[in-house]
């Protein structure tokens, strides 16, 4: 077996890492050369307990973070690398939610705060504030770690829902605003300390508030009404804010709050939804027509509006009826199609009609978990990958199907069939692995002469390419938002990237919300970061994305972090740029980046 592992190429090694359940195949896979192949064994759930314990001490990093990782590490072996010597190690174990109270205790005052050799800061806090997140950290090391010497560790404190109420008033009365933010974020922030900060001179900090759902219904209702639209939003998009005061949100001058707050919270009332079925903005409409408490008679005219967007959103609605959702399944719009495709409630005869339909339209039927068998199984055999990628994917697939998909020609459909819970482990441990090798190959080689000319103009200038990436990702993004933000005077934007809330004009201070902020974001998921950083590298920046989705990057490596630096310059400069040639005076605002 060695041999033939020995022949396969690393990415075909990689696969059979992430997914083999054969402790002898695991076995081989734990002593690849490729540190890359080492890491997914040390994060797949099936690797034996002795392979972790030689992973646990391997000489890579990375691997050694992938064992706390991995849901099946034993305490045992926690302990040990609750004492690596490698404080990213330490950080990781912190993380980990099966880590010993006796070891959280300990690591709660580790001498790491996120302090790097070349001068940088790790946004997370470190070993100590990893341990401050830690959903199962004694409330009496939280109260120690809440007035640690270090910001970032009490601000991790601070919104952990443990936290003693004492060590929380102390951070809510700090002068710090970010700490404010923090325990108005926390969801255990006692009532007298949530009316306190929904009186606080920060927005951000009011705004948390009323995006908290221990926010009392009184709090809520002097937020709806609240100077600012961020705060408002928040609290119509609140489910615990209560009827009178969505009611009166229904009427808000900014499209936003109507838009994502009110139409889409799950507690507005029909007498409501009603209202803003008529609303002028068309998003409004389409928000309001997915919302499941619109009436069955005004889903129905939605059905017949003139856009496509809230045509599509009436076509979801579970309650539309069967007759009219037949209707909207021969739309001339192929979205309107695709949101009857979504639909949870439609009958056997339109999901086969829909089957037959355009590829996008194919693959929701594909995805939709309640499409019936009959329709799957000719999906399955689907020219297009995506449409069987969502086949493999669907938790309704008859296990027949995934054991022919978990062979697919395509990875990403074999990938999605191992992934499908589903799918038997025998499928696997009778000829998968073989199979899945010999085609990644073939796949790998046929996309050679395209990977490589990829290769080179990405290795040639990763700055320029990355940047060109972002200009238009932004380009796009203003274009299509610059209506808003002349009407409502924002530069606020809900790109569906992270947590889906930035503000294009937020250049300086806290990188929550910020122009840097979605920068970051957007980098990470459509993997830019992943051309210019390395291995270890590419585990900080996840780290970073996962546990402080408020702050951005940075890298150790004095030459990386410049030229990181440098993007973030262009893309600020490209945006500034673009909305004072659109007319917006944001000269003064930008002008550190227009010099």
């Amino acid at each position: 077996m060695v041999k033939i592992m020995a022949k396969k190429n690393v990415e075909s090694r990689k696969e059979l890492a992430a997914y083999s359940t054969l402790p002898e195949e695991l076995e081989v896979l734990a002593n690849d050369k490729s540190s890359e192949v080492r890491y997914r064994v040390a994060v797949n759930p099936y690797t034996p307990v002795q392979l972790l314990e030689k992973l646990a001490v391997d000489i890579v990093r990375s691997i050694r973070e992938g064992v706390t990782r991995n849901p099946n590490v034993p305490a045992s072996l926690l302990e040990k690398l609750a004492e690596d010597e490698d404080a990213d190690v330490r950080t990781a174990t912190a993380k980990n939610p099966k880590t010993p109270v006796s070891l959280l205790e300990k690591l709660a005052a580790d001498e790491d705060w996120g302090m790097r050799s070349d001068g940088g800061v790790r946004a997370d806090g470190g070993v100590r504030g990893m341990t401050a997140s830690n959903p199962n950290t004694p409330p009496s090391s939280l109260e120690k770690l809440a007035v640690d010497e270090k910001n970032d560790v009490r601000k991790a404190a601070g919104r952990n829902p443990n936290t003693p109420v004492s060590a929380l008033e102390k951070l809510a009365a700090n002068e710090d605003g970010e700490l404010r933010f923090a325990v108005a974020e926390n969801p255990n922030t006692p009532f007298h300390l949530l009316e306190k900060l929904a009186m606080d001179e920060d927005e951000p900090v009011r705004d948390n508030v009323a995006a908290n759902p221990n926010t009392p219904f009184h709090l809520l209702e002097k937020l709806a009404l609240d100077e600012s639209e961020y705060v408002r939003f928040s609290a119509a998009e609140n489910p615990n804010t209560p009827a009178s005061a969505l009611e009166k949100l229904v009427w808000d001058e900014a499209v936003n709050v109507r838009q994502y707050g009110v139409a889409a919270n799950p507690n507005t009332p029909a007498s409501a939804l009603e209202k803003l079925a008529l609303d002028e903005a068309a998003e409004v409409r389409s928000s309001a027509a997915a919302n499941p408490n619109m009436p069955t008679s005004v889903l129905t005219k939605l059905a017949l509006d003139e856009d496509v967007e809230v045509r599509s959103s009436a076509a979801e609605n579970p309650n539309m009826p069967i007759s009219v959702l037949e209707k909207l399944a021969m739309d001339e719009d192929e979205y309107v199609r695709i949101g009857v495709a979504k639909n949870s409630n439609p009958p056997v005869h339109i999901f086969e009609k829909l089957a037959l339909d355009e590829e996008n339209v194919r693959y929701w039927v594909a995805a939709n978990p309640n499409t019936p068998a009959s329709a799957l199984e000719k999906l399955a055999l689907d020219e297009d990958e995506y449409v069987r990628i969502g086949v493999a994917a669907n938790p309704n697939t008859p296990v027949s199907i995934l054991e022919k998909l978990a062979v697919d020609k395509n990875a990403r459909v074999r990938s999605g069939a191992a992934e499908n819970p589903n799918t038997p482990e025998s499928t696997f441990e009778n000829h998968a692995s073989d199979v899945i090798l010999e085609k990644n190959e073939k796949d790998l080689e046929s996309n050679k002469k395209d990977l490589e000319k990829n290769k080179k103009v990405i290795h040639d200038s990763p700055i320029q390419y990355i940047s060109l990436e972002l200009e238009n990702f932004f380009g796009n993004l203003i274009e299509g938002d610059k209506d808003f933000f002349a009407e409502e005077n924002t530069f606020k934007v809900r790109p569906g990237v992270a947590y889906d809330k930035f503000y294009l004009d937020w250049i300086d201070g806290s990188y929550d919300m910020s122009l840097q902020g979605l920068i970051h974001h957007y980098m990470w998921e459509q993997e830019l970061y992943h051309l210019i950083l390395n291995e270890d590298e590419i585990k900080t920046c996840e780290a970073v994305v996962e546990n402080s989705p408020e702050s951005i990057y940075g890298a150790e490596d004095e030459g990386t972090q410049t030229m990181l630096d440098e993007i973030q310059f262009n893309i600020i400069q490209f945006v500034g740029k673009k909305l004072i040639d659109l007319g917006f005076d944001v000269k003064e605002t930008f002008k550190e980046y227009l010099e």
